[in-house]
């Protein structure tokens, strides 16, 4: 695996993606961009996907890249563990990056998000993945733990961006595989098993991040936009809760607003503030889809002061009401 100093000297010229994940009920899915005109189909393959009531998510499976490209989103606060099998993986968080490649054997990072990061992964060209990443909320952890501050668990987890390598045994290996072959449990007994070897995979995870072997603490570095695209992503991604104005957004870019709108619109496919609307209101539909918070909370986050603005906006941006997104919670 690759540190992250080591990964970002490699440029990044993919374009960039938005995507969507798409599930006609074949026995392949896929993941499309839907920030072009024409959608692409970026990955495709057979998906795992699961989340559970009590704040665990599973997802991963065996896919396929059909391109190339830079995949931008928003990662919420949690306990990210990506365990790989095959293939490679170029990704990260905000300024954090890795690369992993199991062409020798499985590869694994566990990584804590005190707060939203930008999430950004590579897709290549051919590259078969074959993966696993539990995501684990805050609140799974404050329902269990009580740790002292000299506890190296509680460390890790009090420290934004803490990552640590993770070696895969067989022992995880045993307990990985079933999933993969489950993909989406269907009954009770399936269910009670998928999340038996889920926490038996994130028990022997935080025993090895309590052990402290291959500890890493990432430090905040300040802004320096590199002239990359992605680089002013994510700036942008930082800066989603502060008024921005064209003018400030070039001139941390050292670039004239006409060609920071040229160069972003052909880059992206938004307009810059076309694209800060889209992802407050991502984030916004992201809280409302986890239970987060009411409506008028998530309408303010994103920027409006009215409730009903919101709603419009939201329902031409995703095809249907903030309610909408709130039933399906209330549903579940």
């Amino acid at each position: 695996m690759t540190s992250a100093n080591d990964v970002s000297k490699t440029p990044l010229r993919e374009p960039v993606a938005i995507t969507q994940f798409v599930d006609s009920g074949s026995e392949k899915q896929s993941v499309i961009t839907c920030n072009q005109s024409k959608p692409d189909v970026l990955v495709e393959g057979q998906f795992v996907s699961y989340q559970s009531k009590d704040g665990i998510t599973v997802h991963g499976g065996e896919t396929l890249d059909l391109a190339s490209r830079h995949i931008v989103a928003t990662s919420p606060s949690s306990v990210i563990i990506t365990v790989l099998l095959k293939g490679k993986l170029i990704f990260g968080y905000d300024d954090l990056h890795f690369e992993l490649d199991a062409i020798n054997a499985p590869q694994a990072v566990v990584t804590n998000l005190k707060k939203p990061a930008t999430f950004h992964k590579r897709t290549l060209k051919g590259n078969c993945v074959e993966k696993i990443n539990i995501v684990i909320k805050p609140e799974w952890f404050n329902a269990r733990l009580e740790l002292s501050s000299d506890d190296s668990l509680w460390a890790f987890l009090n420290a934004d961006k803490s990552h640590q390598i993770i070696n895969i045994d067989q022992n995880i290996l045993s307990l990985i595989q079933p999933i993969l072959d489950m993909r989406k449990p269907q009954s009770l007994t399936e269910t009670l098993m998928f999340e038996s070897h889920a926490l038996q995979v994130m028990s022997l995870v935080f025993e090895q991040v309590a052990s402290g072997v291959h500890a890493s603490n990432q430090r905040e570095q300040p802004f320096q936009f590199n002239g990359d695209i992605t680089h002013l992503i994510t700036y942008l991604e930082s800066k989603l809760d502060e008024d921005l104005t064209l003018e400030t957004i070039a001139s941390y870019a050292a670039m004239s607003v006409s060609n920071l709108q040229r160069r972003f619109k052909q880059e992206v496919g938004y307009t810059v503030l076309g694209y800060i609307r889209y992802r407050r209101l991502a984030r916004a539909k992201q809280a409302l889809d986890q239970g987060y918070k009411t409506i008028t909370e998530a309408a303010y986050d994103a920027g409006y002061q009215h409730p009903s603005n919101f709603t419009n906006a939201f329902k031409k941006q995703f095809g249907y009401s903030p309610s909408d997104s709130m039933s399906l919670v209330n549903a579940g």
